[in-house]
C-alpha cells in the first residue's frame, strides 16, 4: 500500500529511471514495514481500533501518512493536513490522534528507543502532548511576565519545534524590515515548564534586533507579536 503512493509521489519516466525509483521505493517500504505486510496489516488493524473506524476506511491514508513521515521534513501541521486531505471523514481528534500514532511509530523504528519518557519528549515537542494548562489556546503564557516575546519569563507559545521556525518566518520588524535568526541554545525560568529556546536576530540589513525566546510545547501557536515586531 505505502509502495503505491510512493510511486505516485515520484511518479513515472523512462524504463531506467522507472527501475531506479522501483529499487528506491522498494527499500523505503522496507524502511516503513521491516517485516513485511504482517507488520503493515497489524499496525493499519491496531490503529483503526484506536480510531473506532473499519480498517479498509483508512488504508489508503495510513499508507499515505507512513510514507509521507518516513520522507522526512513533516512536522505535526504537514501531516495532519495531509490525513485531513484524504477526506475519510475523520474528526480532529481522530486525525489528531492518526498522526500521533505515525509519529510514534516513526520515532521507534528510527531511534530504536521505545522507552515512554523518550517518546513522549518527542511527541511533546511536535505538539500533540497537552501541556499543563489544560490544552487552552492562548496568545500568551498564563503566569508569564516580562515583554512578551523578549522576557525569558515570558516566552512566545508555540505548538511543536518546527513552529518556532513558523512564527519567525511571519514576523518583520515594526519598520517593516523582514528577519534572520539563528538558535543560540535553551534556557529555562521558575515560572515556565520546559526549556526555554533563544533566538539571535538581525534584520535584512544587519543589523542586531531584541532577542526572542520560544516555548515549543503549548497546543496552540501565538498570534502575538514582540514589541518591536508585526505579524505578517
Amino acid at each position: 500500500m505505502a509502495f503505491n503512493f510512493l510511486k505516485k509521489l515520484f511518479g513515472g519516466g523512462s524504463s531506467g529511471r522507472s527501475e531506479g525509483l522501483n529499487k528506491i521505493m522498494e527499500q523505503m517500504q522496507k524502511d516503513i514495514f521491516p517485516n513485511g505486510v504482517s507488520q503493515q496489516k497489524h499496525e493499519l488493524e491496531e490503529l483503526a481500533g484506536i480510531l473506532g473506524v473499519p480498517s479498509s476506511k483508512i488504508s489508503g491514508t495510513f499508507s499515505y501518512a507512513c510514507s509521507r513521515a518516513f520522507l522526512g521534513n513533516c512536522d505535526k501541521e504537514t501531516l495532519v493536513t495531509g490525513i485531513a486531505r484524504h477526506k475519510d471523514g475523520l474528526s480532529d481528534e481522530q486525525i489528531d490522534k492518526f498522526a500521533k500514532y505515525v509519529f510514534t511509530k516513526l520515532v521507534k523504528q528510527k531511534s530504536g528507543i521505545t522507552e515512554p519518557a523518550f517518546i513522549d519528549a518527542f511527541l511533546n515537542a511536535q505538539g500533540f502532548l497537552t501541556d499543563n494548562y489544560g490544552g487552552i489556546k492562548y496568545d500568551e503564557i498564563p503566569g508569564g511576565y516580562g515583554e512578551f516575546g523578549l522576557s525569558i519569563n515570558n516566552p512566545v507559545p508555540v505548538n511543536g519545534i518546527m513552529s518556532s521556525e513558523k512564527y519567525l518566518s511571519r514576523l518583520i520588524t515594526s519598520d517593516g524590515l523582514s528577519i534572520k535568526w539563528n538558535r543560540l541554545g535553551s534556557g529555562g525560568a521558575d515560572n515556565i515548564d520546559n526549556p526555554i529556546d533563544i533566538y539571535n536576530i538581525t534584520d535584512e540589513k544587519g543589523n542586531k534586533r531584541p532577542t526572542i525566546y520560544i516555548s515549543p510545547y503549548h497546543p496552540s501557536t501565538s498570534n502575538k507579536a514582540p514589541k518591536g515586531y508585526n505579524i505578517k
